[in-house]
């Protein structure tokens, strides 16, 4: 980190001084992206198969397929547990990519999984004076990480038989390596739009405008929140006792997980 304090009035030297600070921060970049591996992971040929084409996205009414992480992010090596639904009982395939530049694809394959056999997984139970709605499916598929990866953002687009698709989105960390700029996930946002199942019907979220659903009107909402952003965002199922955690490398009031970028 650079920091410049100044406290001089020669408006020639500070002249002088900036361009010399200019010049470093000019050099500074290409010395940094030699040795850092996002920009490293970001050159490595990338696809645009990650997208979900118009059509086949998997809706929460039907079910096609959903599902939701144990987790929101892991640190690169952990495992992390899928729970998928499909409907009605089929194969799926599970499809790991991860998000950055890669030639402006947007994303690059890591790996691929399945075919798996699936179940329709049970209702979601919601909670009477709430409304909030929580899922306590069985674990489909845990999902080892791998130490080669690179922190980012990752998708694991599921994909059914029938070809109907959705996503689970959770972040891959870095413990180890300390970065000059972190991001922050908003996970806790996601879930105070998620008025999963979107069927304008029974979704109950934190806000009125989209709550459906028991006593929506004049009773507090769901004020838990989970750690799975889900297939899909803001609806996404919401796993049974999963509470934001702080815990991790780089801690936040918020329960946010994060990770490093650059």
């Amino acid at each position: 980190m650079i920091k410049l304090t100044f406290a001089c009035t020669d408006w020639s030297l500070l002249k002088q001084l900036f361009l010399v600070v200019a010049a470093g921060i000019v050099l500074l970049p290409t010395a940094m992206a030699q040795s850092n591996p996002i920009v490293t992971e970001n050159q490595q040929p990338g696809t645009s198969n990650w997208q979900i084409p118009w059509g086949l996205s998997a809706d929460d009414v039907t079910g096609q397929i959903k599902g939701y992480a144990s987790a929101t992010s892991v640190n690169k090596g952990q495992n992390i547990t899928f729970y998928v639904s499909v409907n009605f009982a089929q194969t799926y395939t599970i499809d790991v990519y991860r998000m950055g530049w890669y030639q402006g694809l947007g994303g690059r394959l890591l790996q691929r999984i399945g075919p798996l056999n699936g179940v329709r997984q049970s209702t979601c139970p919601t909670e009477p004076v709430t409304g909030m709605i929580e899922c306590r499916w069985a674990a489909s598929y845990t999902l080892a990480t791998q130490t080669t990866w690179t922190s980012g953002i990752y998708l694991a687009l599921l994909t059914n038989a029938q070809n109907y698709q959705n996503y689970i989105v959770f972040c891959v960390r870095d413990d180890n390596r300390v970065a000059p700029l972190l991001f922050q996930q908003t996970v806790t946002t996601y879930q105070a739009y998620n008025d999963y199942p979107y069927d304008n019907t029974t979704g109950k979220s934190l806000y009125g405008f989209n709550s459906y659903g028991a006593r929506t009107r004049g009773k507090p909402r769901a004020r838990r929140r989970s750690r799975s952003t889900g297939p899909t965002i803001p609806t996404a199922p919401v796993p049974a006792g999963a509470i934001p955690s702080s815990s991790g490398s780089f801690p936040s009031s918020a329960g946010w997980r994060c990770l490093d970028m650059t």
